[in-house]
């Protein structure tokens, strides 16, 4: 597996070791290489699980919406929307109607 520019692991230890580092110290720098990049790796994983799960939320809003814009008698707006979406819009999520 890379380690930064390097091939491997041991090729940045190696890197290290030729530029004076002891071998544990060596160790610790690619050591720390690594971590970051998993550390990188995981957040941008992150980052697509909460996209996807936003990317689904606003196809729910929108089909939603689409099958409200086809009645021909409106509700007020509250009574129309699910439990489920007043949920996701609900002030112990952060999110608040009030301006």
């Amino acid at each position: 597996m890379p380690v930064g520019p390097y091939k491997t692991f041991a090729d940045c230890v190696s890197a290290q070791r030729r530029k004076g580092l002891s071998e544990k110290a060596a160790g610790a720098y690619c050591g720390s290489i690594e971590k970051k990049m998993h550390k990188s790796k995981m957040n941008v994983q992150n980052t697509k699980e909460l996209l996807i799960g936003m990317k689904a939320t606003i196809e729910m809003i929108l089909e939603y919406l689409e099958e409200v814009e086809d009645k021909e008698v409106m509700m007020s707006i509250d009574d129309t929307i699910p439990a489920d979406l007043k949920a996701l819009f609900s002030d112990e999520n952060g999110i608040s109607n009030e301006e």
